[in-house]
């Protein structure tokens, strides 16, 4: 559970991700979902404050770990 943690964040459904962007502090690709962890409503893979808006919490978590082999 510590794991998922680490790289994915869950907020709530209506937080303004603009703003989101704009208060993250950390580079490396990780992945939010808005709203449940088990049924997320949207899925966004985020780098370097930008956000890479998903269809699945599956294809978010794929595109994070392709973002972090090319970033190492």
């Amino acid at each position: 559970m510590d794991a998922l943690k680490s790289y994915i964040d869950v907020q709530p459904i209506g937080t303004n991700i603009p703003k989101y962007l704009e208060e993250v502090f950390l580079t490396q690709p990780y992945v939010l979902i808005l709203g449940d962890r088990p049924m997320p409503s949207q899925a966004v893979t985020i780098f370097e404050r930008k956000a890479l808006e998903r269809q699945s919490l599956m294809s978010a978590v794929d595109v994070c770990f392709k973002l972090f082999s090319s970033w190492t």
